[in-house]
């Protein structure tokens, strides 16, 4: 359960005989104070084999244990859980990907602003569609097929957070204000790579990536600096 693309590389060479399974989850949630969590409207969790070039075989039992595992979450109180084929698992990543590549690293760059009220600007509504339009776009290309009817449009997605009035802001916003690093290359980075080397571009994407990047490592080194003097 994790956000950005090519998350499953590392443990699939890592440990190439076993099954997994990937998924995200969104959720609206805010922690308001040490210990405490308000859950605002929404979780939804999808799940899905990863089996890039696997034969039947080892596709079925990655199928079998998918199952299994959305069993016991259901079976835990967990209700929300869609279970997807590899190529649908595939797809509602990318679909996540879009969206948190749109709205995190906007969030940090416009020093921020709440989900609701980033949409709700007219010239950021329009920069946030555009770039969750170039990566699904470029989703389907480097897939092969075309976005599934099941996953929400663009249009339905903005609609939603200008709906959401609880307050909450993207997570990297989050990192950000607490000084942490940000999700920077599952989130920009990796899409980034995705599409150069199927041949793709992602401008508006690489934009946000190279400044939001710089910014991290600007941040860094004044707190080495700062840390330096202090000593």
């Amino acid at each position: 359960m994790q956000n950005g693309l090519g998350i499953e590389d590392p443990y699939n060479k890592r440990f190439p005989q076993a099954t997994i399974i990937s998924s995200t989850t969104r959720t609206s949630a805010i922690q308001n104070k040490p210990g405490h969590i308000k859950h605002n409207f929404l979780t939804r969790t999808t799940i899905g084999p990863f089996t890039p070039n696997a034969d039947e075989t080892v596709s079925d039992i990655a199928t079998q244990r998918t199952q299994e595992f959305a069993a016991l979450l259901h079976a835990a109180g967990i209700p929300d859980v869609d279970i997807l084929d590899h190529a649908g698992m595939q797809f509602a990543r990318w679909h996540k990907t879009a969206i948190n590549a749109a709205m995190n690293p906007t969030a940090v760059l416009a020093r921020g602003p709440t989900n609701q009220a980033m949409v709700l600007d007219e010239e950021l509504e329009i920069h946030l569609k555009a770039v969750m339009t170039e990566i699904l776009d470029v989703a389907c290309k480097i897939l092969g097929q075309p976005l599934p009817e099941w996953l929400p449009r663009i249009a339905d997605v903005i609609q939603g957070v200008q709906e959401d009035i609880s307050g909450s802001h993207p997570s990297m916003w989050v990192d950000w204000e607490a000084g942490r690093k940000v999700e920077l290359e599952a989130i920009l980075g990796n899409p980034l790579r995705q599409a150069r080397e199927h041949g793709l571009n992602l401008p508006r994407t690489q934009t946000i990536y190279a400044l939001l990047k710089k910014a991290q490592e600007m941040r860094e080194n004044q707190h080495k600096i700062e840390t330096k003097l202090q000593n």
